[in-house]
């Protein structure tokens, strides 16, 4: 993964802990109960939560062989978007690690349960290091159409289609 995945890898650990941070404080501010699926998270978005950050830990310290068997051992117990994130931050490991076939299988799971920017990017990134260009296309096409894919982003979608 180039410093583009890392950056993306380290804000979607980050994004995700600020974002239910704040539903966490919204509820206690507020006084509500743990029964307002608005302001609070239900037990699996906690465990979720406490997944990405313990893996973002075993990240910053180079431990992605820790971070992948974390991962491994509570994947299967989401489904949908969660289920997605942490297939998007496998798959950046093993990009990390250079298996970009495994990277791969993730990044394009991760897309296909959750079509969002950040997996967009990072399965059109591996299917251009892997040279699978006329899959990458139109993904890309697909992504350009977005109109919150910006700046660097845009740029290696453009590259993409012109690879």
């Amino acid at each position: 993964m180039n410093g583009f995945g890392i950056a993306l890898f380290v804000g979607l650990v980050i994004f995700l802990f600020l974002k239910n941070k704040k539903k966490h404080d919204l509820s206690q501010q507020n006084g509500n109960s743990a029964t307002n699926s608005d302001t609070t998270m239900d037990a699996s978005e906690e465990d979720l939560m406490r997944i990405i950050n313990k893996t973002g830990r075993y990240f910053m310290t180079r431990k992605y062989d820790d971070a992948i068997k974390l991962i491994n051992g509570n994947i299967e117990r989401y489904e949908g978007e969660q289920k997605a994130q942490l297939l998007n931050q496998r798959g950046g490991l093993f990009s990390i690690k250079g298996n970009n076939e495994l990277a791969y299988d993730d990044f394009k799971l991760a897309y296909e349960l959750d079509p969002n920017v950040t997996n967009l990017n990072n399965f059109v990134e591996v299917l251009i290091k892997l040279k699978k260009f006329d899959e990458a296309r139109p993904v890309a096409e697909q992504g350009l159409k977005n109109p919150n894919v910006r700046g660097a982003e845009r740029k290696m979608l453009e590259d993409a289609l012109n690879g």
